[in-house]
């Protein structure tokens, strides 16, 4: 299964979409990916910047090709 995904950050009352142009192979990416964010205190560099902002939850949207 291949996956295409967006995830969606919300900052306190910003929220902000951000796209991924990356395919997940299976979910054990996923899950890989979930770890790194909290791994990194709830920090995540966006792909419109360097500046990393503080994540207070993440919502993923899934797309199966």
């Amino acid at each position: 299964m291949i996956y295409l995904y967006h995830y969606e950050v919300i900052n306190g009352t910003k929220s902000e979409k951000v796209i991924i142009n990356k395919e997940l192979k299976n979910i054990k990416e996923l899950d890989a990916l979930r770890e790194k964010i909290e791994e990194e205190e709830g920090c995540w560099e966006t792909n419109f910047s360097n500046e990393r902002i503080k994540v207070k939850d993440v919502n993923f949207t899934f797309q199966e090709r």
